[in-house]
């Protein structure tokens, strides 16, 4: 049952928030399972098992892989109007990223991700690299690079095709040859277990706030160290290192000269 091992409805949450700090949070995915800067997830609720069971809550986004640790990176939470607060163990997930190798990711017609016009490949594959994935296939306009196999997890189909017609409704060979190329490369993708995605689910899912200023490969091993002394509260709960002996965030200490 490949398909289904692939398929997003069968994935299960990869890790979990251990801490939430004044716009950032903390999960348990560090140097040992290979993430790194820019790899963005979806956070679920902590009862959450397997993806398909609740929709994301957040999205969030990994700024710094901590040094010293093996288990630990700092992810900022990514601007959503549809945000709801994330609280310690949450949930998770990511289905551009796996632990230890890359998911393999197969392209087919023009990706314009910005709705300009223009074909925006080579702007998408590094946001699938930023992210953890790697092209193996890419079924361009004018050319082929690669080829589907079972390790493929998802077949990316962009702007759909146009058959176009002459004045006399006669319909164009090149259009009709593309139209055959990617019937032949669905057919084939459904044989190996492939899922097939549109340009706007993959797009939802690399959607994120492109400040690289904030991406970083080393960050303190201290979480106390990202406190903010500010007394405005989180969403999430907060953990005893933070709290007085009432229970409530500490107040912030006068500063001193």
């Amino acid at each position: 049952r490949l398909e289904e091992a692939q398929n997003e409805n069968f994935q299960y949450t990869q890790g979990k928030i251990t801490e939430v700090i004044d716009g950032f949070v903390w999960i348990d995915i560090g140097r040992e399972k290979g993430i790194r800067p820019g790899v963005t997830f979806a956070v679920y609720d902590a009862d959450v098992s397997q993806v398909a069971q609740a929709k994301a809550k957040a999205k969030i986004e990994v700024v710094d892989v901590i040094a010293g640790t093996e288990n630990l990176s700092r992810c900022k939470i990514l601007d959503d109007r549809a945000f709801t607060a994330i609280l310690r163990g949450d949930k998770v997930y990511s289905p551009l990223w796996q632990p230890g190798a890359a998911v393999q990711i197969a392209l087919f017609g023009k990706m314009d991700i910005d709705g300009d016009g223009k074909d925006d490949r080579e702007k998408l594959k590094n946001l699938i690299q930023q992210n953890g994935g790697e092209v193996v296939m890419d079924a361009g306009p004018t050319k082929v690079e690669g080829g589907l196999t079972e390790q493929v997890r998802w077949l990316v189909i962009g702007e759909e095709l146009k058959i176009r017609t002459d004045a006399e409704g006669n319909r164009d060979p090149e259009s009709m040859a593309k139209a055959q190329q990617r019937a032949d490369i669905e057919t084939q993708a459904k044989s190996l277990g492939i899922t097939k995605i549109n340009l706007n689910k993959l797009m939802s899912w690399l959607q994120a706030n492109q400040d690289s200023s904030l991406l970083g490969e080393i960050g303190s091993s201290n979480i106390r160290d990202y406190r903010s002394p500010s007394t405005q509260r989180s969403g999430g709960r907060v953990s005893s290192l933070f709290q007085g002996p009432d229970g409530k965030p500490p107040s912030p200490r006068a500063k001193t000269d």
